[in-house]
């Protein structure tokens, strides 16, 4: 996390905040371009901080998952054991095709289960966004970035220069994954942070062709982006924000604030 925490110092007082004032939570809606939604008056409706919301990908994307791994060109051997590595034709010896079969059985076998298993056949686990919002008829997701660099685009197993795996994308998919309600995500990003060409609409929809495994519903994961806002401009916004800056946290010199 670093001295630096966006959960601690711009997500956790942001939701503490607009979770508590109907007005501040309008407030809130109209910065990133959405109806004026009902207020969901339950603490259970948001997850953050601590208490992040686990999404979990589709069955079919973890399905072709394991056809990719078992026809891509793999040289190093894993520390999953003889199944992978046979997955992964590591093995001269294994039986290829014989793993691809029993893990889309196994996949099949143990999806339903929560959480998803830590196992030689799953290659991506769940997602967790950094504020998740449910209401009546509707979900809210944000990608809360302050100091990073840049955005996310690879998992533990899609590490490879042309693979590639959005956050966001992981995100919409794992909301609409779960529920019928209407869908909305965002980034909620520092205004200097110097990728801000990277959180349109248009460049979800170059990242979305981008995708090692492309989804199958990519009008719907489109239809639910919203590009992005700052925290600079919710705080200008809602009167109740005001958050720690760097030096402020400097200053404090490691003191709990």
């Amino acid at each position: 996390m670093g001295k630096y925490n966006s959960s601690k110092y711009r997500v956790v007082p942001f939701v503490e905040v607009i979770k508590s004032d109907e007005d501040s939570f309008m407030r809130f809606l109209e910065m990133v371009g959405l109806p004026p939604l009902k207020f969901p008056n339950n603490y259970h409706a948001f997850w953050y901080g601590d208490r992040e919301k686990q999404l979990k990908p589709p069955k079919q994307h973890l399905a072709a998952l394991i056809d990719y791994f078992a026809t891509k060109k793999c040289f190093k051997k894993t520390n999953y054991g003889k199944k992978r590595n046979a997955l992964f034709g590591i093995d001269p010896s294994a039986d290829r095709e014989k793993a691809r079969v029993e893990a889309q059985r196994l996949l099949e076998e143990t999806y339903g289960n929560d959480p998803l298993p830590k196992a030689w056949y799953i290659f991506e686990g769940c997602t967790n966004p950094d504020i998740y919002i449910e209401g009546d008829d509707y979900v809210i997701i944000c990608e809360g970035k302050w100091t990073e660099s840049h955005i996310t685009t690879k998992t533990t197993h899609l590490t490879d220069e042309n693979e590639f795996r959005s956050q966001m994308i992981r995100h919409i998919q794992g909301a609409l994954n779960q529920t019928n309600k209407t869908v909305y995500a965002f980034y909620i990003i520092d205004a200097g942070c110097g990728y801000c060409s990277d959180l349109t609409l248009d460049a979800l929809k170059t990242q979305l062709e981008l995708e090692t495994i492309p989804p199958a519903n990519k009008k719907e994961i489109l239809e639910a982006f919203r590009g992005f806002t700052t925290w600079q401009k919710l705080e200008n916004v809602i009167p109740a924000l005001d958050f720690y800056s760097k030096t402020e946290i400097d200053h404090c010199n490691g003191v709990n604030i």
